[in-house]
């Protein structure tokens, strides 16, 4: 086996035992290959990852997976998206990146801001309304509705 096979099948066994140690922390495993495409491995308790000579093979649930060793370009791990997924309050929700009014008086302001202050969203609105946050950059976006102000995750 030349050196080279050696290093990396030790690197690639090394980084395989830290995701499976770790992989509590972490949703996915994403396969870089030389082709430009990702696999993605779903972390499941029982999932096995190994080394034959010529490939990385992927056993669990629902995951049957050999991809050649000469292919692959690097690994990544997806982290759990550790959070709430709706978030409510004073009237206000946020679910996934909408955000829903239950009942705002007549002539009622919403505004979105980002964390530096520079206005992104404006309306006038009544009653239940959802606001479409899709299309803003992910980070974190002040929304005020009638001077009440709310902090908000956008993915």
């Amino acid at each position: 086996m030349h050196l080279a096979m050696r290093k990396f099948l030790l690197c690639a066994i090394a980084a395989c035992s830290a995701f499976i140690t770790n992989a509590a922390g972490y949703d996915k495993l994403n396969v870089h290959l030389t082709d430009g495409t990702t696999m993605e491995v779903v972390l499941v308790s029982d999932l096995k990852l190994s080394f034959t000579d010529t490939e990385l093979v992927a056993k669990g649930t629902n995951v049957e997976l050999t991809v050649p060793r000469e292919s692959i370009v690097k690994f990544v791990h997806t982290p759990n998206q550790a959070g709430i997924d709706v978030v409510t309050a004073g009237g206000m929700t946020l679910s996934g990146n909408t955000l829903s009014f239950d009942s705002l008086p007549a002539g009622s302001v919403v505004n979105v801001y980002t964390a530096s202050g520079i206005q992104v969203r404006s309306m006038t609105a009544e009653g239940a309304v959802e606001i479409d946050l899709d299309g803003l950059t992910a980070g974190v976006y002040v929304v005020n509705a009638n001077g009440v102000s709310y902090k908000v995750s956008v993915q």
